[in-house]
């Protein structure tokens, strides 16, 4: 059971807003107001189109595979729990994370990935989100990414989740290596994340949670390191 009282919660999750970084071909985000108090009404109530898989979201196992399960159907203790964080910092732009450098990490750091953990790869890339042409930097020249080994890896360690910085855990010119490894096997994506610096250990527990959309193939997230 996580007790949060007395303890640090950090935010780990990007803002929903027009203009932020979106995957090449899905839609901006867009909030369009319905009623304002400002012009009469009673009350502010707006209107949000976006895609599930826009800011900081979770991907569903059906994303990739019709067999999965859909958003709605993802287990409650699978979005909570303990979380390990490994740090490759010195990773920039399109660059591999391969199996056994997650291996080395964990004898130089003598922390070990353990059955059930949620895994937070943090190399700083989240210092390239922006707005409009700022946040390009964030995608068009690629980003750190895990290797199909380092996928395979993780999920012989039994993980219950996997989250990165990046819009995608796959490099920008990959195969969706990693997605096709982890999804079929109920691991969730989590993918642009932010503050993972600011948690300043390397373990902790997480919390992200998710809407329950009907047949949905992701959603995003607000996600939570309690510390």
């Amino acid at each position: 059971m996580i007790n949060i009282q007395g303890e640090k919660v950090i935010d780990l999750s990007h803002n929903v807003e027009t203009g932020i970084p979106v995957m090449p071909g899905f839609p901006d985000p867009k909030v369009e107001w319905l009623f304002k108090r400002e012009d009469g009404s009673v009350f502010n109530a707006e209107v949000l189109t976006i895609c599930p898989h826009t800011s900081t979201h979770v991907d569903a196992p059906w994303h990739f595979f019709e067999e999965g399960k859909k958003i709605d159907e993802i287990p409650a203790d699978s979005i909570i729990g303990p979380a390990i964080i490994l740090d490759f910092k010195d990773k920039e732009g399109d660059v591999p994370i391969s199996g056994a450098e997650i291996k080395q990490w964990e004898i130089d750091n003598d922390e070990y990935i353990k059955e059930g953990d949620a895994v937070l790869i943090t190399t700083g890339h989240d210092k390239k989100w922006g707005l409009g042409v700022e946040g390009e930097e964030f995608w068009k020249n690629g980003w750190p990414y895990i290797t199909e080994d380092a996928a395979e890896y993780l999920a012989e360690k039994k993980i219950r989740l996997i989250g990165m910085e990046p819009m995608a855990i796959d490099g920008i010119n990959a195969k969706d290596e990693a997605h096709l490894t982890l999804l079929p096997k109920g691991i969730l994506i989590i993918e642009n994340l932010t503050n993972l610096d600011k948690v300043g250990q390397k373990r902790c527990d997480l919390i992200a949670t998710v809407l329950k959309v009907t047949g949905g193939t992701g959603c995003p997230v607000r996600v939570l390191a309690i510390v």
